[in-house]
């Protein structure tokens, strides 16, 4: 934004007999601005979407090797189908957003409209973490309470009780969900984060205008 803080500045500055930047002008420049990163955003949610189908074919795990109740392949391909479905229609909202930002008419519209994208992307990002977090608890259920689990468990560590070694098993796998959750979050501060600052300075600077 430094560069547009010095177009405005230029645009204060000058003399009004010869005015080079007008209102307009600077309008002009955020609006194209707020158009190239909600088109990045849509860009990077497209990239992540073919990341995770890529990712989960890469490490498509064989459940049969723990024999877990054979119900949670109807419940994951349906919790898989779903979250695919949402996440197409947010990829669809972000191209939508883009498009209307495009042709942004005014400045009252064009801030309606960074309001609304900056919403759809918390939305996402909500969605994607709290899916995650659910996914990850229906299948450690299914797997902590599978009798075969259990046994392999039980017999991997004869010399610990079976509820001690569950526990471990528990937070274990707590620890590893963190994790993840947390190198999540900290990729959408690293890249939704950084464009939704941008569009929030625009949104302030379309403001004071």
């Amino acid at each position: 934004m430094k560069g547009l803080d010095k177009y405005k500045e230029a645009w204060k500055n000058q003399d009004s007999k010869d005015l080079k930047y007008s209102y307009n002008d600077i309008q002009e420049m955020l609006h194209k601005k707020s158009s190239s990163i909600v088109k990045w955003i849509f860009y990077i949610s497209l990239i992540e979407f073919c990341f995770w189908i890529v990712i989960s074919f890469a490490f498509d795990t064989d459940w049969n090797t723990i024999n877990v109740k054979s119900r949670l392949y109807m419940l994951l391909g349906i919790l898989t189908a779903i979250n695919y479905i949402i996440i197409i229609l947010f990829i669809a909202l972000f191209y939508k957003n883009y498009k209307t930002i495009s042709v942004s008419s005014n400045a009252q519209k064009l801030m309606k409209d960074i309001l609304k994208t900056r919403k759809t992307v918390y939305y996402y990002v909500l969605y994607n973490v709290g899916m995650l977090i659910f996914g990850f608890v229906v299948v450690m259920y299914y797997i902590f309470t599978s009798v075969d689990f259990l046994t392999q468990l039980q017999t991997a560590r004869p010399e610990s009780s079976l509820n001690s070694s569950l526990t471990l098993a528990i937070v274990i796998s707590v620890v590893i969900i963190a994790v993840i959750v947390g190198l999540l979050l900290m990729f959408y501060r690293l890249i939704y984060g950084v464009l939704l600052k941008r569009l929030k300075q625009n949104y302030k600077e379309l403001s004071e205008s």
